[in-house]
């Protein structure tokens, strides 16, 4: 019996890891954001822009540093991978220039969070049950 490569083990790892059919970026229902394109949201994420279309501050929130959909939701906006991302975050913070969307400790208190914040945003890998949030776009599998 063959063996495979450690390399191509990791990668097959990697391709059969979790996947999502489709990336839900949501904020409050008391929320004044009703929908956003991509490319909004990407000026949010990215802090190219600290408000949403319509003025109000955003407050975007990552899901927690271990969260495969994280970098799901990173590849899906930007085409970036995380290590990419960490990349630009990296130069952005050394420059001064800004910091990176505030990672939640779970997904509990991410959720406890956008009910109670209607300027929050952030993203789940799966339509919101919960009461008291909206979807405002949905970033599809291609």
């Amino acid at each position: 019996m063959k063996c495979l490569h450690p390399t191509l083990l990791a990668l097959a790892a990697l391709v059969s890891g979790p996947c999502w059919a489709d990336v839900y970026v949501v904020v409050s229902t008391q929320s004044p954001v009703k929908s956003l394109t991509q490319r909004e949201l990407q000026d949010i994420f990215l802090s190219r822009s600290r408000t949403f279309p319509s003025g109000e501050f955003a407050t975007p929130l990552d899901q927690p540093r271990q969260s495969p959909v994280r970098q799901e939701f990173y590849f899906r906006l930007t085409g970036m991978g995380l290590p990419e991302i960490n990349s630009y975050w990296a130069r952005l913070s050394f420059a001064g220039q800004s910091m990176p969307p505030q990672p939640m400790a779970t997904q509990e208190q991410l959720l406890q969070t956008l009910r109670r914040n209607p300027l929050s945003i952030s993203y789940l890998a799966h339509e919101p049950r919960q009461p008291g949030l909206r979807v405002v776009l949905q970033l599809k599998d291609p």
